[in-house]
């Protein structure tokens, strides 16, 4: 019998007044604790974009979770319903490379938390391995975890809140409310262990954040917000589609903002065991090139017009 128990969901999030590689791991969500009916079609949809664009980045191939014979299991994760309980699957069917993540809706007093799933197994060794690390090569519990590759877990979103559900997430314009959008991505990177996994508070070092790949994205340790160490300090400052823009797992977001995963937020992803494909940031955009004048506009250079011949490259 393995036991797997998992961290606390992360704090809520704080109120304040290019193309990509075909993804591997796919993230998945479940309804089934949605009981008062908060995710309609149209919400789902934004919850699924949310979804899309980390399985566009997430490179790793992972092991399906298939119980059978002398090979059961139960994940146990937080009830999105209440974050207060547990709810139990018995012997849940994960198929190969998807990250199943049960969503559903509760009044919160922050905009959502969200969380890895835990389990209890028994079995041969090869299927405790599935469950406990996907197939993943590495530690994933412990100070010398460097991996991180769960079965799934919970997200819950508060039910009363004035969200904003944009029906095209590709594009932004100015609304009012809390995006919807912005949060689910914050949530499902605490799913994927960020400020949640032994591989992420591995590389905490007092309220730093020592992960390699974000040390090089930052510029050096990467400050953490509070005691708790599940977040960016409030402010950082990171870069996404080749501009800046505060963390997306910083502590908080406005009302009338959104934020997508910089540059900063997938390293250090990328530090706890994840393979990530890079949105590629667009180039600079071409600087004008000046040609000589030609002969006849000299003339008018002399009658005081001036006269600029250029093209981009």
């Amino acid at each position: 019998m393995r036991v797997r128990h998992f961290r606390q969901l992360a704090l809520p999030l704080a109120l304040l007044t290019a193309a990509l590689p075909a993804p591997a791991a796919t993230i998945q969500f479940d309804f089934r604790f949605d009981d008062t009916g908060f995710f309609t079609q149209a919400r789902r949809n934004v919850l699924e974009a949310a979804g899309a664009f980390w399985s566009g980045v997430l490179a790793d191939t992972l092991n399906a979770i298939t119980p059978g014979g002398v090979n059961t299991w139960t994940a146990i994760t937080t009830d999105p319903r209440n974050i207060n309980l547990d709810v139990s699957i018995t012997n849940l069917q994960v198929a190969a490379d998807a990250i199943l993540i049960f969503a559903g809706a509760t009044n919160l007093t922050g905009l959502a938390v969200g969380g890895p799933g835990g389990y209890n197994a028994s079995g041969t060794g090869a299927f405790l391995q599935n469950v406990e690390a996907r197939g993943e090569v590495g530690a994933t519990q412990g100070a010398a975890a460097s991996e991180f590759a769960p079965w799934g877990g919970t997200i819950s979103f508060d039910s009363d809140r004035n969200w904003y559900f944009d029906a095209d997430v590709s594009t932004t314009e100015a609304f009012s409310g809390f995006d919807f959008y912005s949060v689910a991505l914050h949530e499902i990177a605490h799913v994927l262990g960020f400020g949640t996994s032994d591989a992420w508070f591995a590389r905490v070092n007092g309220a730093q954040f020592t992960g390699a790949l974000a040390n090089a994205a930052f510029g050096g340790n990467v400050p953490l917000f509070g005691t708790g160490g599940e977040h960016f300090a409030r402010g950082t400052m990171s870069i996404v589609g080749g501009q800046p823009q505060e963390a997306a797992m910083d502590p908080d977001i406005a009302a009338g903002v959104r934020k997508r995963m910089t540059r900063l937020d997938l390293a250090a992803l990328d530090d706890i065991g994840w393979d990530i494909n890079y949105p590629l940031d667009p180039p600079p955009p071409p600087a004008p090139v000046h040609l000589p004048l030609p002969a006849w506009a000299l003339g008018l250079l002399a009658g005081g017009i001036v006269v600029r011949a250029w093209r981009a490259v």
